[in-house]
């Protein structure tokens, strides 16, 4: 087969290896070129190797070099820990299943065929518990579904377990070492892949290619494979969720023309090139969420667009946080820790102004040698950010953008500003220059924050206060606000009318105090603004007329009215 040619070099180890795997074989019995599990459950030719008692349960007894077929299904085969080999007789399948379904396959060592399991047109096999080495293919499912493959160990193959055309198949808690790919799917949809350790594999440890689409890759532990963790080509709408990678050579996961994935809740750490790259027409995917750090480039995106990346922690990068780059339109970079970086937190650079319509907002950019960089680009927004202690907050060349959202919303924060606010309403006085082509006219005075009250509405802050322990309880929104004692600190908060009336109490300690209530406020937002003094203080706020108060009178009246009236029914 052409995948001989590609992995040839590869096929050599495999072989150095079955020389000396082979002078460590336990006494194995002459073989039978190939002995057949018939559909009658009967053993074909005879051998005393396999022992049935039932026609059900069948059990090796010793070692042996053969292939084995299974035609017939509802059956379990325990291998017992003895050995199922290929030194002598040729054979290029160990076991193989085709159009059998219900076959358990168990606690056997499997060992220098070309497939050591091979099924086709199979479903509802089990292959558990086996020790499964130095096959060019491990496991090979072909056009096969509803099959499960757990707890064994996958070693010194081309790929530990190849899914071809097969779908609905769970991969759990397998050990997948030392292959040329750990997990390889080539159109092959709707499978798990779970809690499995892919690790030392000379190109990927999990390979989704061709139209391998809504697969879950998820709780896998992805370490020191040689180009990347995980590599999805023209594969899309697939979940990667939870996986830890770790000193992955290239990258923790890597897409290439794939477009409507969800990579969530990952991390990333050590010797990685890259965190995640978006690369060459991989669209519409959703980056959230993630830890990653210690590589070059923490998430890095390239001729793909509308894409968002919310919510995830980047620290400690070799070169930027977030790069973005060569054409990428319609994308959000929001809510976002970036920090630490050696050279840029956010980088946006295109070679012909064609990065354009992107919404960076939200983020906290902190103690990198630049907050941001932009090149070459212009028609992207950026506001809500933190720009916090970074060496140089930004670093602007050839880029005209719009750098806040209006009057009401602001712009961005940066702790290097040295305006005013004396209206006050929490909105600098003044402008911030960045360059001649870029100016946020509106920057904030202390750092924004966003807060999720429920699942349809957000509560905003601008305050010089560290803000923690946010909660909405369906009535009253409470927080706590701590800064360095004796100092004025303040809160602008923007509180959706539809969790809380415009009608408002303010508690700072349980002490009421009085607020601003801004007159860009309408009917659908209320802007507050109140100081106090710093210490730690909580902050409640609560509606003047909450509902509890109406609906309490309104319920003990209407108890009371139908008591009487039960009262009049019984003395009639």
């Amino acid at each position: 087969m052409s995948k001989k040619l590609v992995y040839l070099m590869f096929l050599i180890i495999i072989l150095t290896g079955l020389l000396i795997a082979s002078t460590n074989v336990h006494r194995v019995e002459a073989p039978s070129a190939t002995i057949y599990i018939r559909a009658d459950g009967s053993i074909e030719p005879f051998t005393t190797l396999i022992f049935t008692a039932d026609n059900i349960t069948y059990s090796f007894t010793g070692n042996f070099n053969a292939s084995i077929v299974v035609q017939k299904g509802n059956i379990i085969i325990d291998g017992n820990g003895c050995t199922l080999s290929d030194f002598v007789s040729g054979n290029i399948v160990g076991f193989n299943l085709t159009s059998v379904s219900n076959v358990t396959i168990q606690n056997a060592n499997i060992i220098g065929f070309g497939y050591g399991i091979y099924l086709e047109s199979a479903s509802q096999i089990v292959i558990s518990g086996n020790n499964i080495t130095y096959n060019e293919a491990n496991i090979w499912l072909q056009d096969s579904f509803e099959n499960t493959i757990s707890g064994n160990t996958l070693t010194y193959g081309t790929e530990g377990i190849d899914l071809f055309s097969s779908s609905g198949n769970t991969l759990l808690g397998n050990d997948m070492t030392n292959n040329y790919d750990g997990v390889y799917l080539d159109s092959s949809s709707d499978n798990s892949i779970s809690e499995n350790n892919i690790a030392n594999n000379s190109r990927y440890g999990i390979y989704l290619k061709s139209s391998s689409n809504n697969n879950t890759l998820s709780g896998n532990n992805i370490t020191g494979n040689s180009n990347y963790g995980i590599n999805l080509f023209s594969s899309s709408d697939n979940t990667i969720l939870s996986n830890a990678f770790y000193s992955n050579s290239m990258a923790g996961i890597y897409l290439s023309r794939s477009s409507g994935n969800v990579i969530r809740k990952n991390t990333n750490s050590s010797d990685s090139q890259h965190g995640i790259v978006l690369w060459d027409g991989s669209h519409r995917n959703i980056v959230s969420e993630n830890i990653l750090s210690l590589s070059n480039w923490g998430i890095s995106v390239g001729y793909s667009d509308d894409n968002r990346i919310l919510n995830n922690t980047v620290s400690h990068t070799e070169v930027s946080g977030i790069q973005i780059q060569y054409s990428c339109n319609n994308s959000i970079i929001a809510n976002n820790m970036i920090s630490e970086s050696i050279l840029y937190g956010i980088s946006i650079l295109s070679d012909s102004e064609e990065t354009r319509y992107n919404a960076i907002l939200g983020n906290n950019i902190m103690h990198n040698l630049i907050g941001i960089r932009m090149v070459r680009l212009s028609g992207n927004i950026i506001y809500h950010n933190n720009f916090v202690d970074n060496t140089n907050q930004a670093s602007i060349s050839n880029s005209t953008n719009i750098w806040d959202n209006g009057f009401s919303s602001g712009g961005n924060y940066w702790s290097n500003y040295t305006g005013v606010d004396l209206d006050p309403d929490g909105i600098g006085d003044t402008e911030h220059v960045i360059n001649e082509n870029n100016t946020d006219n509106y920057p904030l005075m202390g750092m924004f924050s966003d807060f999720k009250a429920t699942s349809e509405h957000h509560v905003q802050t601008i305050s010089n206060s560290t803000i923690s322990d946010f909660q909405f309880n369906g009535t009253a929104t409470s927080f706590n606000v701590s800064g360095e004692d004796g100092t004025i600190g303040f809160c602008r908060i923007l509180i959706p009318t539809a969790l809380m009336n415009t009608a408002y109490k303010v508690f700072v300690n349980c002490t009421e105090v009085s607020y601003t209530l801004l007159p860009f406020s309408n009917s659908t937002h209320s802007y507050l603004y109140f100081t106090y003094s710093h210490s730690t203080q909580e902050v409640i706020i609560i509606p003047e007329f909450p509902l509890s108060l109406i609906i309490l009178p309104l319920f003990i009246m209407t108890t009371l009215l139908a008591t009487i009236v039960h009262r009049r029914k019984k003395s009639t």
